[in-house]
């Protein structure tokens, strides 16, 4: 009980003191593109970035890397303490081959305090197969042997194309 005279132990007061970076950018968001069908090789790649310090920065560069290319340009807009920025890159990424593309963004602020949330990697965006002609067939010639994994009662066998393998279904 705080309010009850103690005997024995000891009483400390500590001071505590946050302090926000000056100089501190980072990127908190890759909003476009987004995993689709039919993708293209001009996808416009749209990033949202933070300025999480008090100064007002601006004349910085942000950054995308897909594909092993880095594209850099400057953004211009003036981002006061705790703004956020939607910056669109006027150079657009090659996504027209159907596959995962890993996406990396990031802030290069100079002088950045807090270089810990400058980038974002590892960003999955995904050409998802289109189908376009009715009725579809799938080849099932393509999927392996994995058709005859497993025996009834085993788990779900994934498979490509969004078809698994479900050995659990005596119907089969």
């Amino acid at each position: 009980d705080h309010c009850t005279p103690q005997n024995s132990g000891e009483t400390e007061d500590y001071l505590l003191s946050i302090i926000e970076a000056n100089n501190n950018a980072g990127a908190l968001a890759l909003l476009q593109p987004q995993s689709n069908c039919g993708l293209t090789s001009t996808e416009q790649v749209t990033i949202q970035i933070k300025n999480f310090g008090i100064d007002t920065i601006y004349g910085f560069p942000v950054s995308y890397i897909v594909n092993g290319d880095t594209i850099t340009q400057m953004v211009t807009d003036t981002l006061y303490g705790s703004d956020t920025l939607v910056f669109t890159f006027t150079i657009p990424a090659n996504l027209s081959t159907q596959g995962n593309y890993t996406f990396t963004i990031y802030t290069s602020l100079p002088g950045d305090a807090q270089p810990g949330n400058d980038k974002i990697s590892g960003i999955i965006i995904i050409n998802k197969t289109a189908i376009t002609s009715y009725p579809y067939f799938e080849n099932f010639d393509t999927f392996n042997d994995t058709l005859n994994l497993g025996s009834p009662g085993t788990p779900v066998i994934a498979l490509s194309n969004g078809w698994e393998n479900d050995q659990t279904d005596d119907n089969q």
